[in-house]
C-alpha cells in the first residue's frame, strides 16, 4: 500500500514538473520570437542613412530667409536627435574655379563654407561634392556601399536643386529614397512644392516628419 501511494505521489509530481517545463519552454519560444522580431525591426530602422545637404553658413545666412532657415535647422536637428548618430552624413558643397594663365590651366578649390553653427553635429561622416548630385562623389558611394545601406533620408537645401539632384542620384544607385517636406527648403514655397511633386512622381517617398520619426 505504501508503495502504491509513493508511485501516485511521484506520478503527480512528474505531471506538475512536465506542465511547468512546458510553460517555461513556451515562454522561451515567445521571448525568442519577440527578440527576433525586435532585432529585425531594429535592423530595418538602422538601414536608414540621413543625408544633410548643404546646410552651410554661406547658404543659410543671407541667401534665403533667415527665419525660414532657423526653423529648417530646428527640424533637421530633431531628425538628427532621433536618428542613429552613426547613420548621419553631412554633405558640404565645394566650389572649384578654372584658372587660365600662361603657365597653363589649373583647377582651384575655393574656401569651403563651414556647416551652420546652429546645426547639431554628431559623428564624423562628412563628404564633399562639387556638383549638385552628392552621389557623384565616389567617397560617398563607397561608404554607403561598404555599410550595405539600402535606404536614405534626404534633408537640407535647396529643394529644386541639390536635394532633387541628390535624390535622383540615389535612385539611380538603387536606394530607396525618402524626403521630409518640413526638413527641406526651396527658393520659394511654389518651387519647393513643384520639386516635391516631381520627385514623388519619380518614385521618391514623401514622408511628413511626424510619421518618419516613428521609424527612425
Amino acid at each position: 500500500m505504501q508503495n502504491v501511494v509513493y508511485l501516485v505521489y511521484n506520478f503527480d509530481r512528474y505531471k506538475k514538473m512536465k506542465t511547468r517545463f512546458r510553460s517555461i519552454f513556451l515562454l522561451g519560444l515567445l521571448i525568442s520570437f519577440c527578440g527576433s522580431s525586435f532585432s529585425q525591426n531594429n535592423k530595418q530602422i538602422n538601414e536608414k542613412y540621413v543625408l544633410i545637404i548643404d546646410v552651410q553658413e554661406d547658404y543659410t545666412r543671407g541667401v534665403v530667409d533667415t527665419n525660414s532657415t532657423t526653423e529648417l535647422i530646428q527640424i533637421i536637428n530633431s531628425v538628427i536627435e532621433n536618428s542613429n548618430p552613426d547613420k548621419i552624413i553631412y554633405i558640404k558643397q565645394v566650389h572649384r574655379v578654372l584658372t587660365l594663365s600662361f603657365k597653363g590651366t589649373t583647377v582651384d578649390t575655393l574656401a569651403i563654407s563651414p556647416l551652420d553653427s546652429r546645426l547639431k553635429i554628431v559623428g564624423k561622416h562628412i563628404f564633399y561634392k562639387s556638383e549638385s548630385d552628392a552621389f557623384l562623389s565616389d567617397e560617398l558611394v563607397e561608404f554607403l556601399s561598404f555599410n550595405k545601406a539600402k535606404e536614405v533620408v534626404i534633408v537640407g537645401l535647396m529643394a529644386e536643386k541639390c536635394v532633387s539632384k541628390t535624390a535622383m542620384g540615389a535612385k539611380k544607385q538603387g536606394y530607396d529614397v525618402l524626403i521630409i517636406p518640413e526638413a527641406i527648403i526651396g527658393e520659394t514655397k511654389k518651387k519647393k512644392s513643384k520639386a516635391i511633386n516631381k520627385l514623388e512622381k519619380k518614385g521618391v517617398q514623401i514622408m511628413p516628419l511626424n510619421e518618419l520619426l516613428k521609424y527612425l
